[in-house]
């Protein structure tokens, strides 16, 4: 536990120190640092640590290291819930990016960081184009997240993606630009089909809005 708290302070300390300096060479340097550490953390963590690891992450990157091709990949099936399922069972967003990133670097453990950099980036990302309509840290936003939900997103690793994409979407609904939300929910749904949701935002922001005018 010491590592995922001393991981979110030092995370949290480099983002507000980006946020205090006048010199943009120094947050440039500071915020990669700082979203890559609990990069780093997950995509290095025991493969029990996360139900979803073994149940389905574990086998789609068998699948991507011991296939030839992409078609061959996607054919792929393995042992899930008492029976067996198939790659292309999945989304092909996620499967892609686990195919991808297996194909360069032939490592389970960066793949599990490029999962955990596909949350915390459009997150981070999102919070920075909020903060052009509400005065807030972003620093201080980044660690409520990691210490309300990092350790979920160990776990729940595609619904997870797709819901960071589609808070990075929020950014853009709230400046009434309706197009680039709705490009980030068909995104999001490449990663987790629950994504469907984010529509509701969008009926509930149309209601908002012709009510208030």
């Amino acid at each position: 536990m010491e590592w995922y708290i001393g991981t979110f302070f030092i995370t949290w300390f480099c983002l507000f120190l980006a946020e205090k300096t006048s010199a943009k060479k120094i947050a440039y340097f500071l915020v990669p640092i700082a979203i890559l550490i609990p990069c780093l953390l997950a995509g290095l963590r025991a493969r029990n640590i996360g139900t979803d690891v073994r149940v389905y992450a574990e086998p789609i990157y068998t699948a991507a290291k011991n296939s030839d091709s992409f078609g061959e990949y996607l054919n792929f099936k393995f042992y899930q819930s008492w029976k067996y399922v198939y790659v292309k069972e999945f989304e092909i967003g996620f499967t892609s990016v686990v195919y991808l990133v297996t194909k360069l670097f032939g490592q389970f453990s960066a793949v599990l960081t490029a999962i955990e950099l596909l949350i915390i980036v459009p997150l981070y990302a999102g919070l920075r184009r909020l903060k052009k309509s509400y005065s807030y840290s972003i620093s201080f936003g980044v660690l409520t997240f990691l210490l309300m939900n990092y350790n979920v997103t160990l776990n729940m690793m595609r619904q997870w993606i797709a819901i960071s994409i589609i808070i990075y979407g929020f950014s853009y609904l709230i400046e009434n630009k309706k197009r680039e939300y709705v490009w980030c929910i068909v995104i999001a749904f490449l990663f987790h089909t629950s994504a469907i949701m984010g529509l509701l935002i969008l009926l509930i922001y149309n209601y908002t809005v012709n009510q208030n005018t």
